[in-house]
């Protein structure tokens, strides 16, 4: 009995300590008589467990012995290049592996879709056709690279300054409430604005939406920067001021001109309700325009939110303290004397305009 279980001990530490490589081994050409012929159809794979004396290499160093036997028209079969194209780690490594074979195959990926549309751009070029519907042949979209992170009642932090709002809080700006100001005939392209952009999530919302002009604002940039400048896509219809909404406000109304208004507003954090009435009453359409913004259930009380979405006459037309299973709350509104915490001055660097 006891040397059975030594007999499988030292079997399993054998198998630990094995390497599994594979090798592609392609016969790129045949040499007959000092002529090259191309062998498309002769590439061979050879893909074995093996330990570290190479019993792969032996196998295939026999098949091709054989091989030189058999076709005696053929003196000599070249083994252009041995491509060592990945290798199986150990468990310890299995997981860098894994990365790399995932990180692999996207870009492959993503290097087929490239061929693939390019091809088809040639092909409609040649033809004189043109799909109207493809979205790939106007570059002029925005993406974030913070898009695919959202959570539902998770919020992650986008940067020091910000975070990205749970999924719950996109599914909401995303609501018919917002879209109703979409559904109005003209010519004009729909305007919004977005306070508190941060990673630039709820732009790419309200861009996919329909909205064609956007002012996106967050007094820190790190996140827009990180996610939209260097992971994502800016068209020149979506323009990024890195102020807070104190400093956007004052920019707007002290121009010589009346601002252009808004289709649809965006607060990504918590507000008084005297700041969401200033926005709506100044800034928004008459009658058809919608802002949608967390306000505080007491004024200066940052730890619970409602949900609320008004008109420019500051009717309130929708209003809930809880989306599914997260229950409405914000970061602070940086700007006002009683933020308190890290997201709030002096923690976090922000200084507030002086009037």
């Amino acid at each position: 009995m006891g040397v059975s279980v030594w007999i499988v001990v030292i079997a399993v530490i054998g198998l630990m300590k094995l390497e599994a490589q594979a090798f592609v081994v392609t016969s790129s050409f045949v040499r007959t008589n000092n002529r090259s012929v191309e062998a498309s159809h002769q590439s061979k794979r050879c893909v074995l467990i093996h330990s570290p004396q190479s019993h792969c290499q032996k196998y295939w160093m026999a098949m091709k012995a054989k091989e030189s036997k058999q076709q005696s028209d053929v003196p000599t079969y070249k083994i252009d290049r041995v491509h060592k194209s990945f290798t199986i780690y150990p468990s310890s490594r299995r997981r860098d592996w894994i990365n790399q074979i995932v990180t692999q195959t996207i870009v492959c990926s993503g290097v087929f879709s490239a061929a693939f549309k390019s091809n088809a751009a040639e092909s409609d070029e040649f033809t004189g056709s043109k799909n109207e519907n493809d979205s790939s042949i106007s570059p002029e979209v925005f993406r974030s690279g913070a898009f695919p992170l959202r959570e539902y009642t998770n919020s992650l932090v986008a940067s020091s300054d910000t975070n990205i709002s749970p999924a719950e809080v996109y599914d909401s700006i995303a609501s018919k409430f917002l879209e109703e100001p979409l559904s109005i005939p003209g010519s004009n392209p729909k305007r919004a604005l977005d306070v508190g952009a941060g990673a630039g999530v709820s732009t790419q919302i309200l861009w996919d939406m329909g909205y064609r002009k956007i002012d996106a604002i967050d007094w820190s940039g790190a996140a827009w920067d990180r996610y939209v400048v260097q992971g994502g896509q800016c068209p020149s219809q979506v323009h990024f001021f890195e102020m807070d909404d104190e400093r956007y406000f004052q920019q707007l109304t002290s121009s010589s001109k009346d601002a252009e208004k808004m289709d649809a507003i965006v607060f990504n954090f918590a507000v008084n309700e005297s700041k969401a009435r200033q926005f709506a009453s100044k800034f928004l359409v008459p009658e058809t325009g919608r802002l949608l913004a967390p306000i505080n259930t007491q004024r200066d009380y940052w730890l619970k939110q409602t949900y609320v979405v008004m008109n420019s006459n500051c009717d309130i037309l929708w209003s809930t303290s809880d989306v599914g299973a997260w229950s409405v709350q914000f970061q602070p509104d940086v700007t006002q004397d009683t933020c308190q915490g890290v997201w709030c001055a002096p923690y976090n660097g922000f200084q507030k305009l002086k009037k």
